[in-house]
């Protein structure tokens, strides 16, 4: 992983990561508000997870029982109503480990042009990932938005790594 982060410039900060990522785990979730309110059941804003529950039930309802284009329309916004849920939620968790990451990472010392070419491999994986995952249904493209998933996620191990070997922790001892 050390390889594919030292190609990377580094172009984004550790703190400007964090704003990135934050704003970037919203993406999806504004997307599937948008999906929300072109499915013909509005916005209830006074319980909105239960509001998207209710809307795939009456879209699941419009699948069973309309015609065929009506059926198709809305197992394709079911899918991608699932779709933006599913990426709201991997962004929020991948936040939480990168956060823990960088922050570990500049407080021990890791060197900050480490920091920073990690961090835009991470920013980037994450922009790519939430494209793929909210626009991608194929089998194909899962396996594709997997690798981007796990370029992320290297890039969090090799900023905890990197930490503990800095900090003297066990990465240290096991290849000194």
């Amino acid at each position: 992983m050390d390889s594919i982060i030292a190609l990377a410039p580094p172009t984004i900060d550790p703190a400007a990561g964090l704003i990135a990522l934050f704003a970037l785990l919203f993406v999806p979730h504004v997307y599937k508000g948008t999906l929300l309110l072109g499915s013909n059941s509005g916005y209830d804003n006074s319980n909105p997870r239960g509001h998207v529950e209710r809307s795939i039930s009456q879209l699941q309802k419009t699948a069973e029982k309309g015609s065929k284009d009506e059926k198709h329309a809305a197992i394709g916004q079911i899918k991608a109503i699932q779709r933006a849920a599913a990426a709201h939620s991997n962004g929020i968790e991948f936040f939480c480990f990168f956060a823990a990451a960088v922050i570990l990472a500049r407080v021990v010392g890791v060197d900050a042009t480490f920091v920073a070419r990690a961090t835009t491999v991470a920013v980037a994986s994450r922009a790519a990932y939430t494209v793929v995952y909210l626009f991608g249904s194929s089998q194909a493209v899962a396996g594709i938005r997997s690798l981007i998933w796990a370029v992320g996620l290297g890039s969090v191990f090799s900023l905890l790594w990197k930490a503990s070997a800095t900090d003297g922790g066990l990465a240290s001892t096991l290849f000194a």
